[in-house]
């Protein structure tokens, strides 16, 4: 019996040849695979396998397969195929200039992109390299023919700094190309930990790009304008934020905030709980800060409206993630409540701030612990 791999490179060699009818039959057993038969398939493989599903009910694949697509811009240009089982499984299809082919070496494949027969490389970090008389418009045809046939939207867009003369030029270029077929991303990841992206690039992505899923923007930056599409976004990551103080933080409206390394002292965060009594932040639910300042007993007003406390308790959050509540103060202003986390530790010299919002994610409200009144708790 032949492998999976096997199948699928058979199934497209000649569709008339093996009997269309009998080849989509076989093919259909890829909703039944195992974790570790997809894991097997290499980028040319899926490849193959996405084309071959444009004869059958594609819709349906991919509501059973949860496939994804998404923009990787850096030294490479190029889309990742996504396939969201117990774990993610990820194949990458690059885009190359086609004089730099003599670098490169792999399988021989030629795929049928937008009617071109486009040749292309396995490498054997299962990359599938596709080359092109220009790179980029090599991109933007896989990617709109990708939207196009398969009517689906790019998810994610990942950018790190490339080194090539023209990358600048490059990413602004396939962001317009993006945007005029898209009004935003899922997620949105811009990675600099490695190096900085020129300044006029970080500001072009900050008023261009938009997540509704996640925004995450990573690497030691001290300074940047903060990203228009924030408040459209349902989560924000900020690592090494030491330019987010708390004129941003008022400015978004997050579902779950994460920011490491701010400058925010414990008076703005005493500052952003009292706007958050008084209505502000509404769809807040998570926010996490972790930074060089934090009293929680100094953060509330002696007539806050404090319910309670609570030790070693929990609260469900998105995705089934338990939050722990080692000891940790309700208040509820209003027809709302929150629990204040007090730290347990500090993180070298960071101290992390929580706050969660009531109900959880299984919709239990604060007393699914158990509430210590307030003269019993901690001061």
């Amino acid at each position: 019996m032949m492998d999976v791999p096997e199948l699928v490179r058979l199934s497209t060699t000649n569709i008339k040849v093996q009997g269309e009818a009998e080849i989509m039959k076989q093919i259909k057993s890829f909703f039944f695979l195992s974790f570790d038969q997809k894991k097997e398939l290499n980028t040319a493989d899926v490849f193959y396998l996405l084309q071959m599903h444009l004869y059958l009910d594609y819709p349906k694949f991919l509501r059973v397969n949860h496939f994804s697509f998404n923009l990787t811009v850096s030294n490479m240009l190029g889309i990742e195929v996504r396939l969201k089982e117990e774990r993610i499984l990820k194949w990458t299809i690059l885009t190359e200039f086609i004089g730099d082919v003599e670098g490169y070496s792999g399988k021989i494949y030629f795929l049928r992109i937008d009617d071109q027969m486009i040749p292309g490389l396995l490498t054997d970090k299962n990359e599938l390299v596709t080359f092109w008389n220009d790179r980029l418009e090599g991109l933007k045809t896989l990617v709109g023919w990708l939207m196009r046939k398969y009517q689906v939207r790019i998810e994610g867009f990942h950018v790190e700094k490339g080194d090539q003369m023209e990358f600048s030029k490059e990413l602004i270029s396939i962001v317009n190309f993006i945007n005029y077929r898209q009004n935003s991303f899922s997620t949105v990841l811009i990675d600099e930990r490695e190096e900085l992206l020129d300044t006029d690039v970080i500001n072009f992505l900050s008023k261009n790009v938009a997540a509704y899923s996640k925004y995450s923007h990573l690497g030691d930056r001290t300074k940047m304008r903060f990203p228009d599409a924030v408040n459209k976004s349902r989560s924000l990551l900020i690592s090494h934020a030491h330019w987010f103080t708390a004129h941003h933080m008022f400015m978004t409206n997050c579902v779950f905030v994460t920011i490491v390394d701010s400058p925010m002292s414990n008076t703005d965060i005493r500052c952003m709980v009292r706007f958050w009594m008084h209505g502000r932040f509404p769809r807040l639910k998570h926010i996490k800060v972790k930074t060089v300042d934090v009293r929680v007993g100094q953060i509330l007003d002696a007539d806050a409206p404090t319910i309670g406390y609570i030790r070693d308790g929990v609260y469900r959050s998105e995705n089934d993630e338990l939050v722990d509540i080692g000891v940790g103060v309700v208040i509820r202003p209003k027809d709302v409540a929150a629990t204040l986390i007090y730290p347990r530790t500090r993180t070298r010299r960071l101290i992390t701030f929580q706050m969660v919002v009531w109900p959880d994610f299984e919709d239990f409200n604060y007393d699914r612990n158990v509430i210590l009144p307030a003269r019993n708790g901690v001061h």
